[in-house]
C-alpha cells in the first residue's frame, strides 16, 4: 500500500472530459469534507483538482504533552476518496492516502521508515529518547543495545504490539526498558531488524531538554546543554488618571495588568555541518516543541521564536565550527493585577 507525502502536488484528473464536473472528497469512512465544481480550462482536455492541496488540513499530528510517549500513534496519515459525477449521471471513484510529511524531499511511503533525525545523538542519561518511524503493513523487529563501560552488552526488545494501522508511530524507550540500563550504559544503539538507524551516546549533563516533531512527523530530542538563559517579557495595560502636579507623589498612570511571557534564549554546542541542516530544517521550523525540566520533572508547552533559519556550513561560517542561539517562549501566560 501507497501513501503519498502531503506536501507534493498530486494532480487528480477527473474521468469525464465535460465542461463541468460535480465533484466530492469523503475520508475512508464516506464523512464528506469537501464539495465542489471543476471547469475544464480551455485547451485542455479534462478538468482537474490538487487533491493534496484540498486535504492538508485533515492530516494532524499529536501535540507533545510528555516525554513518556509510548507507542503515540500521530494521526498522521488520512484517506481522501475522490467522487466524481459526470453530466450523464455516471459516478467515478479514485482513492489517495497520503501521510504527514512537509520535507519537500522524500517520496511515497510504502514500506517501514525510519523517521528520526536527531541533531545530536548526546543525550543526557535522564533524557527520554524517542524512536519515530512509519510501519508498513509488517512491523519491523525493533530493539536497544546497550554497551556498557566493562564491555558488555545488553540487548531489550522493543517491537510494536499493536493493531498495524499504517501510521507514524513513536515509542518512548524508556518505558519498554529499566532506565537502569540507559543510566549505566555508555551509548545505546537503536536497530530495527540488524540495521542500526542511530546510536545515542549517553555523556550530556542537561537539566532541560526539547523534544519537536520534525517534517517527516518523528519526534526527535534537543538536550539544551549549552548556555540558557531565562527572561520574563511584560506587557502592561497603564491607565491614565487625573492628578494635580503640584506633588510629584501624586500618581498620573497606574498599570491594571501585566501579562508577562517566560522566554529562554539558549545557545547550541558546535554542529557539524549535518547537524546545522537538521537544526535548520527540521528543528526551527518545528510547529510543535515541548520542553522538558529532568530535575523537577516538569514539562512545560513552548513555541520557537525564530522567524529565519540559516543554514550555515563550516566555510560560510567562515572556517567556524558552526552554532547557534534561538528563543523559545512558554506558552503559559502569567498575570499581575
Amino acid at each position: 500500500m501507497t501513501y503519498l507525502p502531503i506536501y507534493q502536488d498530486i494532480k487528480h484528473t477527473f474521468v469525464s472530459s465535460d465542461s463541468l464536473v460535480h465533484y466530492t472528497i469523503t475520508d475512508a469512512n464516506d464523512n464528506l469534507l469537501y464539495e465542489g465544481s471543476a471547469y475544464r480550462k480551455p485547451g485542455q482536455e479534462k478538468a482537474f483538482i490538487y487533491i493534496n492541496r484540498i486535504v492538508s488540513s485533515n492530516i494532524n499530528i499529536k501535540d507533545i504533552t510528555s516525554p513518556s510517549l509510548s507507542w503515540v500513534n500521530g494521526y498522521a496519515t488520512f484517506t481522501a476518496v475522490v467522487k466524481e459525477v459526470a453530466l450523464n449521471n455516471t459516478v467515478y471513484r479514485t482513492t489517495y492516502r497520503f501521510v504527514y510529511n512537509w520535507d519537500y524531499e522524500s517520496g511515497a511511503y510504502t514500506a517501514t521508515e525510519n523517521i528520526n533525525y536527531p541533531v545530536t545523538t548526546e543525550v543526557s542519561p535522564n533524557d527520554t529518547i524517542p524512536i519515530s518511524y512509519w510501519i508498513g503493513d509488517t512491523a519491523p523487529h525493533i530493539s536497544a543495545k546497550y554497551h556498557f563501560p566493562d564491555g558488555t552488552e545488553s540487548t531489550t526488545n522493543l517491537d510494536y504490539t499493536g493493531v498495524i494501522t499504517n501510521d507514524i508511530n513513536t515509542i518512548n524507550i524508556q518505558s519498554s526498558i529499566n532506565r537502569t540500563a540507559l543510566v549505566s550504559s555508555d551509548s545505546v544503539d537503536i536497530m530495527v531488524g540488524d540495521e542500526i538507524i542511530n546510536t545515542y551516546r549517553t555523556n550530556s549533563c542537561n537539566r532541560y531538554t526539547l523534544y519537536y516533531y520534525n517534517k517527516r512527523g518523528g519526534v526527535d530530542v534537543i538536550p539544551l546543554n549549552g548556555g540558557l538563559t531565562k527572561a520574563e517579557d511584560f506587557d502592561r495595560t497603564i491607565f491614565n488618571v487625573e492628578y494635580e502636579n503640584s506633588s510629584n507623589s501624586n500618581i498620573a498612570k497606574k498599570v491594571i495588568n501585566n501579562n508577562i511571557t517566560t522566554k529562554y534564549t539558549a545557545t547550541t554546542r558546535f554542529m557539524t555541518d549535518e547537524q546545522a541542516a537538521r537544526f535548520a530544517k527540521h528543528f526551527l521550523s518545528s510547529p510543535a516543541v515541548m520542553m522538558h525540566d529532568n530535575v523537577d520533572d516538569e514539562t512545560y508547552s513552548v513555541i520557537l521564536d525564530e522567524n529565519s533559519a540559516e543554514y550555515k556550513t563550516f566555510k560560510s561560517n567562515g572556517r567556524q565550527f558552526n552554532q547557534y542561539t534561538f528563543t523559545f517562549s512558554l506558552t503559559h501566560t502569567k498575570k499581575v493585577l
